[in-house]
């Protein structure tokens, strides 16, 4: 197990223990307890190449951006959903993290998501790219009708949800406030397609996935 150095950062003759100062640097760590981390995370970040390129690529526009605070999950704006983002994501990268709008229009398709908070090969689908998180996994979706926010199961047990409208998923490059980087992991097609709900629904079946409504069908 690795263990947590800290140091005071206070006067440098100072005789008492970093323990009683708030101000504190870690030096190695597994989890982050609210504590200082940024000069490690900002050394992760320069070892991982093109940290964003996929959202910059494909998602990089004002009426799917969204300010978020730094290492957090939290918008900056409090009505965020009726306030497009001017700023880019890799400015908005350099002051914190950024968030992308599910259930917006992008081309002719919806853009959507699926949040899983599962880690396993089971919740990997096929040739599909998948952002990293702290507990799973975000797919990005296209959608040609917009659906619900829904929550999904795996063997009875929620596992998360669609994210549509009125909600957002963090994009990769940011940081989670545990000091992990969500993190672009390429296996193939950047989009899960889909005419509708249904169709969607039918895809994850096949990965033994459903969704609420036919939780409820099938009980």
């Amino acid at each position: 197990m690795s263990t947590t150095g800290l140091k005071c950062c206070r006067k440098s003759n100072c005789k008492c223990s970093a323990p009683l100062h708030k101000e504190i640097a870690i030096t190695t760590h597994e989890k982050n307890l609210g504590l200082v981390y940024d000069e490690p995370i900002k050394k992760q970040r320069e070892n991982i190449k093109n940290l964003s390129f996929i959202e910059e690529k494909y998602l990089d526009q004002p009426h799917i951006r969204v300010a978020i605070h730094k290492n957090s999950k939290e918008p900056v704006l409090e009505n965020w959903v009726n306030h497009p983002e001017n700023r880019t994501i890799s400015k908005l990268l350099k002051i914190g993290n950024y968030g992308l709008r599910t259930g917006t229009k992008l081309g002719k398709y919806y853009f959507c998501a699926l949040d899983i908070d599962k880690k396993g090969e089971q919740f990997h689908f096929s040739q599909i790219s998948y952002i990293r998180t702290s507990k799973g996994s975000h797919y990005y979706l296209l959608l040609k009708k917009l659906p619900e926010n829904v929550p999904l199961f795996y063997q009875g047990e929620k596992i998360r949800r669609v994210m549509s409208l009125g909600k957002q998923v963090v994009g990769s490059g940011s940081i989670h406030s545990s000091g992990i980087i969500y993190q672009f992991v390429e296996r193939g097609e950047v989009f899960l397609k889909f005419e509708d709900k249904e169709e969607l629904a039918d895809y994850l079946n096949g990965y033994g996935i459903v969704l609420e409504n036919e939780k409820e069908i099938q009980t």
